[in-house]
């Protein structure tokens, strides 16, 4: 680790600005930039402990509150996926630490060899505000506190999501839209310039971009996206049921297509479309484009397709390109994505 500290060390040049992360990586970065003598240097720390050890260094470390952009950020990790979706926050202070890391030119992050992982996993830390506490943890659902920490620099409270995560984009989306999430611990590809991995003489080669998104899904018409289910429909509109209940979600109703036909004399696979939403969440996408009323509520179509069952949807990247919604607009439907990545799990 030592190597890759002073590689990233070496980053860095006189006179700039500099993001400085938290935990024992930083710990062994910190030694490393100071050795190197630099001038002229401005430092932001992301934590009260960064800031003492950096000082004690000789460092020069300011709030970051005189400053709009920084020249590089260095932090650790605590899991670096192959498609380059991480995990940070194990300290607590991963909302600064992803202010810190966007307001920098270039992100690079240090780790070592067992923070390498194939796909990001639970748990992944999560800074919630104290205000509405028991109602952002209903609605997160899948989430603990952690025992004995302080509130963060900012106030807030130190928590883990603890649910699947089949696609990392979807589910920072999801918490993102989520009032009472302060921030979370997921940190986009884009993001991340750099991976320097101890023991390693070069930094981590960057993986071409991830075609497909969510789990086991493939599109099928038009804008859609389908995911399987190894259960039988009436137990997977069961499981959906459950699913949006603990997530505070309404379910509107769900259309018996099957039944309806077997009631006229007609046969049909299984088929059945749920219909569900939230007020808070659609009624500002119906503002700003009162056309997506059309597709709200959210819609999902359970159906059997010989032995499979098969959940089939519209994304809210379709739905965001077809009524022109921002990005913030379109992350207050994805809340799908999660759903149905939970559901395809089982």
């Amino acid at each position: 680790m030592r190597e890759a500290a002073e590689a990233a060390a070496r980053l860095v040049e006189p006179g700039m600005r500099v993001g400085l992360g938290t935990g024992r990586t930083v710990a062994r970065l910190l030694p490393a930039l100071a050795a190197r003598g630099l001038t002229g240097l401005r430092c932001v720390a992301t934590s009260p402990e960064t800031e003492a050890a950096a000082s004690t260094l000789g460092l020069a470390v300011e709030p970051f509150d005189a400053l709009e952009r920084l020249d590089i950020a260095i932090d650790g990790a605590d899991q670096v996926a192959g498609d380059w979706w991480t995990v940070k926050g194990g300290h607590g202070a991963h909302l600064r630490e992803k202010i810190v890391a966007a307001a920098a030119e270039r992100f690079v992050l240090i780790v070592s060899e067992d923070k390498l992982v194939d796909a990001v996993h639970a748990p992944v830390p999560l800074e919630l505000d104290a205000f509405g506490l028991p109602s952002t943890l209903h609605a997160v659902g899948a989430v603990t506190l952690r025992a004995g920490i302080a509130a963060t620099p900012e106030g807030g409270v130190i928590g883990d999501y603890t649910g699947e995560i089949a696609d990392p984009a979807a589910l920072a989306a999801w918490l993102d839209a989520i009032p009472g999430v302060a921030g979370h611990g997921l940190f986009a590809p884009g993001m991340i310039h750099d991976v320097f991995v101890g023991g390693r003489d070069r930094p981590l080669k960057r993986p071409a971009r991830a075609a497909a998104t969510g789990a086991a899904a493939e599109r099928r018409g038009p804008g859609l996206t389908t995911k399987l289910t190894a259960l039988p429909v009436p137990d997977a509109v069961a499981r959906l049921r459950g699913l949006l209940q603990a997530k505070g979600v309404k379910l509107f109703d769900v259309i018996d297509h099957s039944g309806e036909a077997e009631a006229a004399g007609l046969t049909l696979r299984d088929t059945k479309v749920a219909i569900f939403g939230a007020p808070r969440a659609g009624t500002p996408v119906m503002e700003a484009a009162p056309e997506a009323a059309l597709d709200l509520p959210l819609k999902v179509l359970v159906w059997r397709d010989g032995d499979q069952t098969k959940l089939t949807y519209a994304p809210p990247g379709e739905l965001a390109a077809r009524y022109g919604l921002s990005d913030e607009l379109a992350a207050r439907l994805a809340a799908i994505d999660v759903i149905t990545d939970a559901l395809a799990g089982g």
